[in-house]
């Protein structure tokens, strides 16, 4: 998908690479900002694949989220990885500058895919080439849909049915990432939710056919 002049992807998972038809002067540098939470684990990816670990979740005590700064060609994807472990709640959030384009997650322009190869630790992370075999199966497939979208960043992460469920304590302190940011996932419908017994995407803790692959 093309985005003013590149190709942005965001993964529960890997998105796969899409290189459309660049001018050859258009081959200018972009520089990109990620700033990044997610329970509980994920790889931040770009280019033709370079790939980068992110920290994992240390429960609802998250005082700065994972930054990662990069360049990548114009029709360049980037790419988050991310994967649960099935336990309590999951989610991720985050705002990226491309180039001076701000995007956040809950922006109707990501997608996500799931790959259904369940991670639950990050000694279990994706090799790269795994990666680009599930997002070419994504794109084969026409497996990408519209995430799920809970609620904003000082809202509460995972049960648009009970907002006051689990607020997260140290999320008004995310300075990088902003209030209005939203959290998303996939909603494979598997978990129904403990409390209301409706689903939702972010709690109870759940392998929603994850490893996920956002893309944006």
């Amino acid at each position: 998908m093309k985005r003013r002049g590149y190709t942005l992807f965001l993964l529960g998972a890997l998105g796969l690479l899409s290189l459309g038809s660049i001018p050859a002067l258009a081959q200018q540098q972009v520089p990109v900002t990620a700033n990044i939470v997610v329970d509980n684990y994920f790889l931040i990816c770009y280019g033709s694949l370079t790939c980068l670990p992110g920290g994992p979740w240390s429960g609802p005590h998250v005082n700065t989220p994972f930054s990662f700064s990069f360049s990548i060609s114009p029709g360049d994807a980037i790419y988050v990885v991310a994967w649960s472990d099935d336990l309590v709640f999951q989610g991720f959030i985050g705002q990226f500058n491309v180039g001076g384009n701000i995007i956040k997650t809950g922006d109707p322009q990501f997608s996500v895919c799931a790959t259904n190869d369940d991670r639950d630790t990050a000694q279990q992370a994706p090799a790269v080439a795994d990666v680009q075999n599930k997002i070419q199966a994504c794109n084969t497939n026409n497996a990408w849909t519209a995430p799920a979208v809970g609620g904003a960043r000082d809202a509460y992460i995972h049960n648009p049915h009970n907002p006051s469920a689990w607020l997260i304590p140290e999320s008004n302190q995310w300075g990088a990432i902003p209030a209005n940011a939203n959290w998303i996932w996939y909603e494979s419908g598997q978990c129904p939710d403990t409390v209301d017994g409706q689903h939702s995407p972010f709690i109870p803790g759940c392998n929603h056919r994850e490893y996920l692959i956002f893309r944006l």
